[in-house]
């Protein structure tokens, strides 16, 4: 039989009694998620699930931003000279600059112990976006080829 100990949530007061073994539990009174680490009791992510969410959430921004450089790049090849213009512009914004914020917004994990992540090596991680973006400007120049030689026939 485990021992109980009595314990209060952080954020509402209210005093309940968890097993000593526990490492995570909810708050019967506000639902609050708590964590318990060598005694102390903490509400919310853990550091690891907050880097978790945060490069998921990056992940889906950097395709954001590579899929409307893709268009724009698409956008310029293949139509008239007065929307080309307009997209031009913003392909360019996003071809220079897309994997420069890619590279620098990159999630820091390695601050959590026990992880086995490491630093973010911003420079390399420039250059590996860098090709990727120049790869995605030569898909668009093949599409916009491949488009024009089917409207000439």
């Amino acid at each position: 039989m485990t021992n109980k100990t009595t314990t209060k949530c952080p954020d509402c007061n209210y005093e309940f009694s968890i097993d000593e073994s526990t490492t995570q539990c909810f708050c019967q009174k506000c639902g609050k998620v708590l964590r318990i680490e060598n005694e102390v009791i903490t509400t919310g992510l853990s550091k690891m699930e907050k880097y978790n969410k945060s490069l998921k959430s990056w992940k889906k921004t950097s395709f954001v931003i590579a899929l409307i450089t893709l268009i724009c790049d698409i956008v310029v090849l293949t139509s008239d000279i007065d929307i080309s213009v307009f997209f031009l512009f913003i392909g360019i914004a996003f071809g220079i600059f897309g994997p420069v914020a890619i590279a620098i917004t990159e999630p820091d994990g390695s601050n959590i112990k026990n992880s086995g992540l490491r630093k973010p090596n911003r420079v390399i991680n420039w250059l590996k976006y860098l090709l990727v973006f120049l790869l995605l400007g030569v898909i668009a120049f093949s599409v916009s080829t491949i488009t024009y030689s089917i409207n000439r026939a």
